[in-house]
């Protein structure tokens, strides 16, 4: 069966919405300091995505992001000690360099865990670039987004329509 509604104009709007999205999380992303590896930064992808219910934007991002964006709360320590994964990588690639104090200065090993240890006891403040962005372009798109499904709504109802008196 040929769907009814194209979308066409509402894809167009998403398409756009979601470029400057990615653009503006990017953004602030690299305002906070938020860049260790750059893996984060460059992950973030979308996808316009619909079905006969529904019409969204898909972001995809590194797993992480929830960190970033959320901060975690004290209790339980975050993984450290995995050179792939977790505080080790992120120590390596920062790179961390501890303050020398005229005592010995920790392993790589050792300052992962003392930082994942102060993080199980304070947490990590949340960053919420990513609900920043996103409030952003809902103010400049809302109306926009609006107008493109009503156009579409429109188009589909004149397509009906021509169909009887055809």
């Amino acid at each position: 069966m040929e769907e009814l509604i194209k979308w066409t104009n509402t894809k167009r709007v998403l398409e756009e919405y979601a470029i400057k999205l990615r653009n503006t999380y990017q953004d602030n992303l690299i305002r906070d300091g938020k860049i260790a590896t750059g893996n984060l930064l460059n992950s973030i992808d979308y996808k316009v995505q619909y079905d006969d219910r529904a019409i969204w934007v898909e972001l995809h991002l590194e797993d992480y992001y929830k960190w970033v964006e959320n901060g975690r709360a004290p209790g339980k320590y975050p993984p450290w000690d995995d050179p792939d994964n977790g505080i080790l990588k992120w120590i390596r690639f920062k790179p961390i360099i501890p303050d020398d104090r005229g005592g010995r200065l920790p392993t790589e090993r050792q300052l992962s865990f003392l930082i994942a240890r102060k993080i199980a006891e304070q947490g990590i403040e949340p960053g919420y670039q990513l609900r920043d962005a996103q409030r952003e372009m809902m103010d400049e798109f809302e109306d926009k987004i609006d107008e493109a499904i009503a156009l579409d709504v429109n188009d589909a109802v004149d397509i009906i329509f021509s169909s009887f008196f055809n």
